[in-house]
């Protein structure tokens, strides 16, 4: 008062400023305790490959951890900075612990023809050897569903390096289409049948 400013309007302007501050650097305080928290649980590190968000661009290889943002790195060589904030709000997925060891699932139509027995033997001897499939745990194949064109089979192996499941699920596939041509199992495929105007009627009689 003695030099003619108001103690109240001073603490009213300090607490103004400060709840200013406060909203401005809301986002960026909780990216940097975000990260504290992912540096101190060590969910993930640089070189897992980890999942955030559904969609091809969800996941990638983590390449950086710094106390505002994850980089990420997709199979597709793009860049991904995902703030540490959305990081530790998400159901986060690693696909490199505790082990690097993970299962892939390929789905096989094969027509209804031909036993499961045989479409499963079929398979599993196509399988051994294909480049990055794992021989333990042993690969596996299920009847998976029923369709209008075949029986769907779930063809399940194991690899260790999820950065090449792409190349590695390629292989398989091609093995198991040379396997299907030596056998003589064709794949099946969905058939139209065209009608010439003015049948339809005899078809529904019929």
């Amino acid at each position: 008062r003695a030099v003619g400013v108001e103690p109240s309007s001073l603490l009213t302007t300090s607490a103004l400023l400060t709840a200013v501050l406060g909203l401005s650097m809301q986002e960026t305080l909780g990216n940097l305790f975000a990260g504290l928290a992912l540096q101190g649980q060590q969910s993930f590190a640089v070189g897992d490959w980890v999942r955030f968000a559904d969609g091809p661009e969800g996941f990638g290889e983590a390449t950086e951890i710094n106390w505002r943002a994850t980089h990420l790195l997709t199979n597709n060589q793009v860049k991904i900075i995902v703030p540490n904030g959305v990081i530790a709000r998400a159901v986060l997925r690693n696909y490199s612990r505790p082990t690097t060891l993970v299962r892939h699932d390929i789905d096989v139509l094969a027509p209804y023809d031909v036993s499961p027995e045989r479409v499963r033997a079929v398979i599993l001897a196509a399988i051994p050897g294909s480049y990055g499939v794992r021989a333990e745990p042993a690969p596996q194949v299920i009847v998976h569903q029923f369709s209008d064109s075949g029986v769907t089979y779930s063809v399940r192996y194991f690899i260790d390096n999820f950065g090449e499941r792409d190349p590695i699920e390629g292989g398989v596939r091609q093995r198991i289409l040379y396997a299907f041509a030596r056998a003589r199992i064709d794949f099946p495929f969905p058939h139209r049948h065209l009608l010439a105007p003015g049948l339809e009627s005899v078809v529904e009689h019929l």
